[in-house]
């Protein structure tokens, strides 16, 4: 599971310079991608799903690309949600494409090793099983 907003660098720039330069898009924090970010929750939601949780490891993924490349994978997958809970789309999203390139790039500095970006995402991975149920019959039935 991805980690909470603030730990998935690509996904929480790019949201954050989209809400910098369009106006009633929302902060990073308020995306579904980081719902399950808090391990804790996210073990007791399993937990109280059915599931034993054995462990939950954080992991730290990088992706190393350049300029092209990684505006073709945020543009191309993240959305952009407004903060009544709509998503910009169609139009209205491709108007606004070349301010957020500008402003995620400017944010982007950060992670730029000379032509490439190297960005890293903090994720969970979770090991657990199916909770045994016990099942009783009574001794002598013959079901």
């Amino acid at each position: 599971m991805l980690g909470a907003a603030g730990t998935v660098q690509g996904f929480d720039t790019f949201w954050a310079a989209a809400a910098t330069v369009i106006t009633g898009v929302a902060d990073p924090a308020c995306y579904a991608h980081h719902r399950l970010g808090d391990p804790r929750r996210l073990a007791a939601m399993l937990t109280t799903s059915g599931w034993s949780v054995h462990d939950i490891h954080p992991m730290i993924s990088q992706r190393r690309c350049d300029a092209d490349e990684l505006w073709r994978w945020l543009w191309g997958s993240l959305p952009l949600l407004r903060t009544d809970g709509t998503f910009l789309e169609g139009c209205d999203r491709a108007e606004g494409e070349q301010q957020v390139r500008a402003a995620f790039f400017d944010r982007a500095e950060l992670f730029r090793d000379g032509d490439t970006f190297t960005i890293c995402s903090l994720a969970h991975l979770l090991i657990a099983s199916a909770a045994e149920t016990h099942h009783h019959t009574e001794q002598g039935n013959p079901g």
